[in-house]
C-alpha cells in the first residue's frame, strides 16, 4: 500500500512539474486567482479582491497582496478585511495523493490587517452575516451529498 502511494506521489509530482514548467508559474498562480475570485460570493457571499498572488507549488504557499473582502449588503463600509499580504501554507503531500481534491490548510498568515466590524442589530454583524451564509452553504452541501 504504501508503494502506491509512493508512485502516485511521484506521478502527481511529475504532472504538476510539466503543468508548472509549460504553463509556468504565473500562469498556474492567475489560474488559481480566478478560481478564488469565481467562487467568492458563491462560497462567502461577498466578493473578494486580490491585488496580485503567487502560488510556489513545491513549497505549497500562496502569498497574496493587497487581499480584501467587501461588506455583505445592507453594511454602510466597503471593506470587511483588509490585509497587506496573506500567506496560505498548504500540505503539499494531501493535496498532490488526491490530486487536488482535498486541500489541507496548515497556516493562514495575515500582515498588516484592517478589520471593520459593523452592527445592523443588537446582535447581527457584518462577520456574522458571512458565517451566517457560510453555515447555510455548509447545509445544502450536505442535503444535496445525501441526496445525490
Amino acid at each position: 500500500m504504501v508503494y502506491v502511494g509512493a508512485v502516485v506521489l511521484a506521478i502527481a509530482t511529475i504532472c504538476l512539474a510539466v503543468l508548472v514548467r509549460y504553463c509556468g508559474i504565473r500562469a498556474l498562480s492567475k489560474a488559481i486567482k480566478a478560481a478564488i475570485e469565481k467562487v467568492d460570493e458563491d462560497v462567502l457571499g461577498v466578493e473578494v479582491e486580490i491585488d496580485s498572488m503567487r502560488f510556489h507549488p513545491f513549497l505549497g504557499q500562496l502569498e497574496i497582496r493587497h487581499f480584501s473582502m467587501r461588506n455583505p449588503p445592507g453594511f454602510t463600509t466597503k471593506y470587511l478585511l483588509q490585509a497587506k499580504h496573506l500567506y496560505v501554507d498548504l500540505h503539499v503531500r494531501t493535496a498532490l495523493c488526491s490530486l487536488g481534491k482535498h486541500i489541507i490548510i496548515e497556516e493562514i498568515k495575515l500582515v498588516d490587517v484592517k478589520v471593520t466590524v459593523e452592527m445592523t442589530g443588537p446582535t447581527k454583524t457584518n462577520i456574522s452575516a458571512v458565517m451566517d451564509h457560510i453555515k447555510e452553504k455548509q447545509k445544502d452541501h450536505k442535503s444535496g451529498a445525501a441526496e445525490g
